[in-house]
């Protein structure tokens, strides 16, 4: 009977335990996308010809950034049909810089912001369609067609007003696969169907650099597990794709700036990374060359995406490349 009592004891214990040391789920920061603007000029642009469509392709970028930071999992994303207006009038009080940042949530506009963290902006400055032909007809003939968008992004800190990043983001699509689809001649696109799956492809690839952009500001990509040859990243499929290739920063000294009095810590590059599997939540990552020591990663570190080293070409590759630029030249 004691045995018995003492069992249910232990066991009752050890649930209350369990229980009371369990992790709650951290709250998520929240951050709400405002509109995106279109200050490009229509006149000879071949692919968005009217204000109507310019309006479009926004809104539908918008819903690409908002569906991708939606994705990443470490944010709950805010969508408010009046988010417009409001972002009009705080521009106008930011950009003016004669408020007080304390004075900002006194008016009616920053109340209505009321449980967003972060504001995304941004305005497409550049939006063109070049096509060249390079090389020597049957040795090294080269024929590409590349889509620009250029979008200056401002990622704004709502409770302080200030701005956290502002960088303009430049997005290149090639699409010299598509070219007999959708009929480019001259640089024009002929065919509305692959136009519009062509604009839908850079819209996709600016959203995803944006999102980049944007989560990777708030929450760093950052090492939270170290195995023997791999490790765990705090990012998972929404922002990570396989074969990413990511640069290790560990922090060293700090500095003051005497202007500002903001401190910042240096970032010292380290080893290299190359993300081989990707899940929900998490992904997992190897070094990308023998320099990168497993080892010598902690928990914490912090990675940026970056691009791998190129590979020494041969000679034939050189050689084709010569040729291409004479092509180009000649042109």
């Amino acid at each position: 009977m004691l045995r018995t009592f003492l069992v249910i004891v232990v066991l009752t214990v050890s649930l209350v335990g369990n229980h009371s040391f369990a992790k709650r789920p951290v709250k998520k920061q929240t951050v709400a996308v405002g509109e995106l603007k279109w200050a490009v000029s229509l006149t000879g642009n071949s692919m968005i010809t009217s204000q109507r469509r310019a309006k479009e392709v926004m809104a539908g970028l918008r819903g690409m950034v908002n569906t991708a930071l939606v994705r990443s999992k470490k944010f709950e994303v805010i969508e408010r049909t009046d988010l417009d207006q409001i972002v009009e009038e705080l521009d106008l009080i930011h950009d003016s810089g004669l408020v007080d940042p304390d004075s900002l949530e006194k008016t009616p506009e920053w109340g209505r912001l009321k449980g967003v963290n972060w504001l995304v902006l941004g305005v497409v400055t550049q939006f063109s369609m070049n096509r060249s032909t390079g090389g020597i007809a049957g040795v090294g003939s080269t024929d590409s067609t590349d889509m620009l968008m250029v979008v200056d992004l401002r990622l704004i800190d709502v409770e302080s007003g200030t701005v956290k990043d502002a960088v303009p983001l430049e997005v290149t699509v090639n699409l010299s696969r598509d070219i007999q689809t959708s009929k480019v001649k001259n640089g024009k696109v002929k065919n509305n169907k692959g136009k519009a799956q062509q604009v839908s492809k850079l819209m996709r690839s600016t959203a995803d650099l944006l999102v980049r952009r944007v989560a990777t500001n708030i929450i760093p990509i950052k090492v939270i597990g170290v195995n023997d040859d791999e490790v765990i990243l705090n990012y998972g499929s929404g922002l990570l794709k396989t074969d990413d290739f990511l640069v290790i920063y560990t922090k060293g000294a700090v500095y003051v700036d005497p202007d500002t009095g903001e401190e910042e810590a240096e970032l010292i590059a380290g080893g290299r990374l190359r993300v081989y599997q990707t899940q929900k939540s998490f992904s997992k990552a190897v070094p990308y060359n023998k320099k990168t020591k497993i080892k010598q990663l902690k928990k914490g570190d912090i990675c940026s995406f970056g691009k791998p080293p190129q590979k020494k070409q041969s000679k034939t590759q050189r050689w084709l490349k010569k040729v291409t630029s004479w092509g180009n030249k000649s042109n």
